[in-house]
């Protein structure tokens, strides 16, 4: 299933779903899912299964969550072998190192018994985890009686990672060494290498490909957290103290009213008002203000290099070399940018901190009305 957004929703969260932590499993068959929660509650993927739902995603507004922490059931073993796993992959490290190229697929060594045991052993490990541990998870049942389960990760995560990782440097470095110097086999071998680094590393590593609002990939923890702010909002949390600070709300929003028209073009501007949360009215801000910086790169005959990111950061850049910013303007856009990922990567924006935004954006519209509404 296709995960583009819809204009009028803000992508607020991602995180991968995994359906096994084992490396050695995945080489096999996908098992990672990017999913996707947006400002209306609802969250999609790229599969399609029950995680994926219907085109639409799947409604989590009056659904029931709960979020299960990663264990290995009290079982001091269990733990052990993570550590000796991670050694294992050490002494794999040090039986490759110390083999000879020249000889590495011709004689057999005490070198190649240390790493052969070494990764079986490690292999065994890697496998057996996904059966034994029990995966951090969220589970969903939406009001249509909907279950869904989204996996994380597995306990000592971080040091399974380290040690597969010390693994494929060493197989490759093995690889490396067995081929003739200057032969085609080597050439091939590099070519393999070169084609994996391009081609699979942005599954794991979504940024390098990322679009236009892009949001980075979060533990199922902060996912989950992400979650219960858009549903529950912190609007009862954190509501403005008094009806000063609403009316101070209120007299921003009508100013902004008198640039309906260049706002009606932005969709992630309709969610400014409309939004409970702080964070989210904060994350449309800063969504608003990306688009109409990229209409006014546009509008200056700005030709965007095919692999730049579509981000404020770069529009900015890209803005101030045909044009320079003033220095008002230009602390306008730096303030919205640094709230807009706070809020993004933390959803810790209180509503005096989205008034701050606010008022910067209601001076940066008035800006780009003066100086580019002309040229549309």
């Amino acid at each position: 299933m296709s995960m583009e957004t819809p204009l009028d929703r803000i992508v607020v969260a991602r995180t991968v779903h995994q359906d096994t932590n084992s490396y050695l499993l995945s080489i096999f068959k996908r098992t990672k899912v990017t999913i996707t929660l947006r400002s209306d509650g609802t969250i999609v993927s790229n599969r399609k299964d029950p995680l994926a739902g219907t085109d639409e995603g799947i409604d989590l507004n009056g659904a029931k969550i709960q979020y299960f922490f990663p264990h290995d059931k009290g079982k001091t073993v269990f733990r052990l072998m993570a550590f000796l796993s991670f050694m294992a992959s050490i002494n794999f490290a040090i039986g490759t190192i110390s083999m000879d190229g020249k000889t590495v697929l011709t004689e057999f060594t005490l070198n190649h018994t240390i790493a052969i045991l070494s990764f079986l052993f490690w292999g065994s490990w890697d496998i057996a985890r996904s059966k034994l541990l029990t995966q951090e998870h969220l589970l969903v049942k939406t009001i249509t009686n909907k279950e869904i389960k989204i996996s994380g990760n597995l306990p000592s995560q971080g040091v399974h990672k380290a040690s597969a990782g010390i693994i494929l440097f060493c197989l490759i470095l093995v690889g490396f060494l067995a081929t003739p110097e200057g032969s085609l086999s080597e050439g091939m071998f590099v070519l393999f290498v070169i084609a994996y680094a391009i081609f699979g590393i942005p599954n794991y590593m979504d940024w390098l490909t990322a679009s236009k609002d892009y949001v980075a990939s979060h533990s199922t923890t902060h996912f989950y957290f992400a979650i219960m702010n858009i549903l529950q909002s912190d609007y009862d949390l954190h509501q403005p103290r008094d009806e000063d600070e609403m009316e101070e709300f209120n007299k921003v929003k009508v100013k902004l009213e008198q640039y309906q028209s260049l706002l009606d073009d932005v969709a992630s501007s309709k969610e400014i008002f409309a939004s409970k949360s702080p964070s989210l009215i904060v994350i449309a801000i800063g969504a608003t203000t990306e688009r109409l910086m990229k209409k006014a790169c546009d509008a200056l005959g700005i030709k965007r290099k095919t692999n730049a990111r579509p981000t404020l950061h770069t529009f900015i850049h890209e803005y101030q070399t045909k044009k320079p910013l003033d220095d008002k303007s230009l602390t306008q856009l730096n303030v919205i940018k640094e709230f807009r990922n706070r809020a993004t990567h933390h959803f810790n924006i209180d509503w005096d901190e989205s008034f701050i935004v606010l008022s910067q954006f209601c001076q940066f519209v008035e800006w780009y009305a003066e100086t580019h509404a002309l040229t549309e």
